[in-house]
């Protein structure tokens, strides 16, 4: 592993509204902008929009997958930056590189994006040495 590997795309099936439902139970988030489109076009949104961090699990799933491959290393630090909105039936995928590596910690960044290419949100995933 060095430095501008790249992160193979991992695509997610599409968004579904009994899988923002059960995400919303889980993460005790009861905003009806999740699950009820009429509420969330009169909030102004253009439909049921994924819970952010719905999207952030996905980057930092990618990320952890992409590091089970090299023993002895774990997560240390994780942050998202959210870019986009996720829509009911979007497809999500997540790509990213290697944009640091020392003997002590490894540095990925990460991107997911849309069926159409429109950026969602970026992340930073550092990995360090057991």
């Amino acid at each position: 592993m060095k430095k501008g590997d790249l992160i193979t795309p991992v695509s997610f099936p599409p968004i579904a509204l009994p899988q923002l439902k059960a995400y919303g139970k889980a993460a005790r988030d009861p905003n009806p902008i999740h699950w009820d489109e009429a509420i969330a076009k009169k909030a102004g949104l253009p439909g049921c929009i994924a819970h952010g961090m719905l999207i952030s699990a996905f980057v930092a799933n990618t990320a952890e997958k992409y590091l089970a491959l090299k023993k002895g290393w774990s997560l240390t630090n994780f942050k998202t930056r959210f870019l986009g909105m996720t829509l009911l039936g979007d497809t999500v995928s997540v790509q990213g590189k290697v944009s640091n590596v020392t003997d002590q910690e490894i540095t990925l960044d990460l991107k997911a994006v849309n069926q159409k290419g429109d950026l969602l949100a970026t992340g930073e995933a550092k990995f360090g040495k057991n």
